[in-house]
């Protein structure tokens, strides 16, 4: 894999009340034209890494969502910053699609654009959330799993995907700290985790990227809320070649039904399981650009990072698009049943084009 080269982000503290979370916080804006730059942490290389033991994923505890504080302010309808840009996923060997994966992509073809209103649902919007009752090492469910990493000292347990051969999907507050500027450490990915069990084995983190908009930590990051990690392969292949890897969309409509997946781990949840939790457009998040969008669930903390997929179909490799990921509520009002995630523009196609460079 090839080295690239570390970015060093100047980092200046300011005080703003907006986010109430551990590791959320405020750093001096990027310029205006540098949003959308890639700041990766570096190879951490092959070198031996922590093996997290049985029990330490198990006590890990859930990553803090974000919770915004600043009252919430419905969206205006907005056109995506780029053409609409989607890859297949696929449940076999790295490659060109098979012939019925690349027919289900073609007769997808253009996702509809708009035609529906900016605030879908009044609060609490609906949802339908249950335990996946299928075999987790089935595709693609296999290509679903638990992070795990350790910042301030603590264990930490969040969400993630296999997004490309050797690239994971999770959110950006899961990977780098922008208060400090600072990236976790000791960070895995284990697929299909189940009630302790890691049928996959524990992926080590090699390298990771987040735009320069989230790095930066100022009062609009939250809207770019994503990242990706690149893992070390096991036993000479990759977790996409051992697993399989979803698709994923960007610049596409903002009123869509939506797949989520996750491991909330805060109470009533333990993050023993994975959850479902079928939902559509609810509102879009007018406090920040682009505007986020919300959709209902009651998923807590230890969800952050999983996918939003739409086209979710278990026997189709060129459906399943993840198209978001889980990263924060509002607590002004508190609204519980409300998940918010970074929608995916032109950002989310520098990190995907970063990640399958690998």
């Amino acid at each position: 894999m090839k080295n690239l080269p570390v970015i060093v982000v100047t980092i200046s503290l300011l005080l703003i009340s907006m986010l109430v979370t551990a590791g959320a916080g405020a750093v001096a804006p990027v310029p205006a034209d540098q949003p959308l730059q890639i700041v990766t942490r570096g190879p951490v290389g092959d070198a031996p890494q922590k093996v997290w033991t049985a029990e330490e994923m198990e006590n890990a505890i859930p990553y803090p969502l974000p919770q915004v504080a600043m009252p919430l302010k419905d969206g205006a309808p907005v056109e995506p910053d780029g053409p609409l840009t989607m890859s297949p996923g696929s449940a076999g060997m790295v490659g060109a699609p098979t012939g019925a994966e690349a027919d289900a992509l073609a007769e997808l073809g253009a996702v509809e654009m708009g035609g529906a209103s900016p605030t879908g649902y009044s609060y609490p919007p609906p949802y339908t959330r249950f335990g996946v009752p299928w075999n987790y090492q089935v595709y693609p469910f296999r290509t679903l799993g638990k992070v795990f990493f350790t910042s301030g000292g603590y264990n930490y347990v969040c969400s993630g995907s296999v997004g490309y051969n050797r690239m994971i999907w999770t959110a950006g507050h899961c990977v780098y700290d922008n208060y400090y500027g600072t990236w976790h450490t000791n960070w895995v990915f284990v697929p299909a985790y189940r009630n302790g069990a890691a049928p996959y084995g524990q992926w080590t983190q090699y390298d990771a990227a987040v735009l320069t908009a989230y790095s930066a930590g100022n009062s609009n990051s939250i809207a770019y809320d994503y990242a990706a990690v690149i893992v070390n392969d096991r036993y000479g292949r990759s977790i996409g070649s051992t697993v399989g890897y979803l698709g994923y969309m960007a610049n596409a409509s903002r009123t869509l039904h939506w797949m989520d997946f996750g491991y909330p781990a805060a109470s009533p949840f333990a993050g023993q399981y994975l959850h479902l939790n079928a939902a559509s457009h609810a509102r879009d998040d007018g406090n920040f650009s682009p505007n986020p969008i919300g959709i209902g669930t009651d998923m807590t903390g230890g969800c952050s990072g999983g996918p939003w997929i739409y086209k979710f179909d278990q026997y189709a490799g060129a459906y399943n698009y993840v198209n978001g990921v889980n990263s924060y509520k509002y607590i002004n009002p508190n609204q519980p049943y409300q998940i918010y995630s970074s929608y995916f523009g032109s950002g989310a196609v520098t990190i995907f084009d970063w990640g399958n460079d690998f």
